[in-house]
């Protein structure tokens, strides 16, 4: 910590699950928060980490309590810190194990929309454990997504300055953004020849935003970007950003917004993962 003249005030070096190893005070008053911006108890002195759901001891590098999702992570124990790898990863909120770039992540919420902050504080919360480099590439996909609504919509087309289908959508977007090479895809080639190790197949409890949703002859991005009355068959509300011509007669010739699980157009979607 530094005071209003730059000057450093407090400074405190601790152990990977928290224990502090050596700390240099100048002055009365100590900052409350400290491990992970986490604030310190140290009532009765027993100096343990208020996380939220949970009080943690540095000293044993264990929680206090049974985690309440343990039933999610049999292979760990119910009072573990950080998936027994503190290095790697931090616990949010005595609940929530995330893999992180600090560096990356503030760099990345700088220029994010605060509806797009509330998503990511969202995939934080979650129970399951997102890579922090799958978070950051799928928001720059859905980004540079994003700014090709009301593109128009041309059969066969992957020109993102002038028309796309669904696939050459998809394969515009993340061709543009070098994640991807080699000639357009389709719904039916997606995954073959050289391509076939660039998707991962994702369990449709488990995707984020930038994930591809790819269907029998249809595909687009996953974005859940709340909407209001989501039509049937809509996955959690979340939506389908894809390229479409005329859907039952609709009008909508472009790239746009639409219902993400349909059972009544083109089946349940199978989603992946750019690699």
């Amino acid at each position: 910590m530094l005071d209003e003249n730059g000057m450093v005030k407090e400074y405190y070096d601790y152990e990977p699950f928290g224990l502090s190893l050596r700390e240099n005070i100048t002055g009365n008053e100590q900052a409350r928060y400290k491990f992970t911006g986490k604030e310190l108890d140290d009532r009765n002195s027993l100096n343990w980490y208020d996380f939220g759901a949970r009080y943690y001891d540095p000293t044993i590098g264990r929680f206090l309590s049974p985690d309440r999702f343990a039933d999610m992570y049999p292979s760990l124990s119910p009072y573990q810190y950080a998936a027994n790898n503190p290095v790697i990863f931090v616990d949010a909120h005595g609940d929530s194990i995330v893999h992180i770039n600090l560096e990356q992540q503030k760099e990345m919420m700088e220029q994010m929309s605060k509806q797009d902050r509330r998503q990511y504080e969202e995939y934080v919360k979650s129970k399951i454990v997102y890579e922090f480099a799958d978070v950051l590439q799928g928001w720059q996909v859905i980004t540079e997504a994003r700014s090709y609504i009301d593109l128009s919509y041309e059969w066969g087309g992957a020109d993102l300055t002038k028309g796309v289908d669904c696939s050459g959508f998809v394969y515009g977007v993340l061709k543009k953004l070098g994640l991807i090479k080699g000639d357009k895809f389709n719904t039916s080639n997606m995954l073959g020849g050289s391509r076939k190790d660039k998707f991962e197949s994702i369990k449709s409890n488990n995707i984020l935003w930038g994930d591809i949703a790819k269907y029998e002859g249809h595909m687009g991005f996953y974005d859940p970007v709340p909407i209001k009355n989501p039509p049937e068959g809509s996955l959690n509300g979340a939506t389908l950003l894809s390229a479409r011509g005329n859907p039952k007669g609709t009008g909508l010739q472009k790239v746009h917004y639409g219902v993400l699980n349909s059972t009544k157009w083109y089946g349940i979607p199978i989603f992946y993962r750019i690699k």
